[in-house]
């Protein structure tokens, strides 16, 4: 099944949502905090287009395939995780903190420039 493309309209839509890394009309990357989300809320028995209508997603606008490929995708990386040895859990670990001081570190630097946008007017 081949997914559809996104209007310009749903890129800015899918852009506006906090748990949107990237987006093209093609593709749409989620941000790490959005997964560890939708895992913690899929595994306490929610249905995948439910987590997402949750998480400020129009289930419509992503289609079926994405969803239901996306928590495929994720359940399988996660259960690869759980197969790691303590070294590779560290590195794993490690990885994800990195990944979230840059998620802070993006978002320190909107906040900024939104206060500089603010103090110009």
């Amino acid at each position: 099944m081949q997914k559809t493309k996104f209007t310009l309209e749903q890129i800015e839509e899918l852009r506006a949502n906090p748990y949107t890394e990237y987006v093209s009309e093609k593709t749409i990357r989620f941000t790490q905090v959005f997964k560890n989300e939708f895992w913690y809320l899929y595994t306490h028995g929610k249905g995948p287009s439910k987590i997402f209508r949750e998480l400020g997603y129009d289930p419509e606008t992503l289609g079926q395939y994405r969803i239901s490929n996306f928590a495929y995708k994720l359940t399988k990386k996660m259960e690869e995780r759980t197969n790691l040895s303590p070294l590779e859990r560290e590195r794993d670990l490690q990885s994800q903190v990195d990944a979230l001081r840059f998620e802070i570190d993006s978002l320190k630097k909107i906040i900024i420039r939104d206060d500089i946008e603010k103090r110009k007017r």
